[in-house]
């Protein structure tokens, strides 16, 4: 998911019978359905739901996201990491891993 997909989830979003998560407004704006795997399940449920909002994390700002994954990269000895370059890098794996380019598309 893009930072601003996961800022903006809301619990709404989450089927967690069904362990997926449907985004009705992304960049393109076209629906797109992410399935939770056994790594993202657990960590969602375990998030508090807040009364006063309707969004997984009203509390976390865009500003904050990029700060924390920037400690977590020097933390990890990794320079010149974005949080955007988490996309590329998948997409680049995939690519050379020989998946078909509509594939690489449907799962970004």
């Amino acid at each position: 998911m893009r930072r601003g997909e996961i800022l903006g989830l809301r619990w709404k979003d989450i089927d967690f019978k069904e362990r997926k998560i449907i985004l009705e407004k992304t960049k393109n704006n076209e629906s797109r359905t992410i399935y939770t795997n056994d790594t993202l399940y657990p960590v969602l449920k375990s998030l508090p739901i807040h009364l006063h909002s309707g969004t997984v994390s009203p509390d976390i700002n865009g500003n904050m996201v990029i700060v924390a994954f920037e400690r977590a990269c020097k933390k990890a000895g990794i320079p010149d990491f974005r949080f955007n370059d988490l996309r590329y890098t998948f997409a680049s794996y995939l690519t050379m891993e020989g998946v078909n380019l509509r594939t690489v598309q449907t799962l970004l």
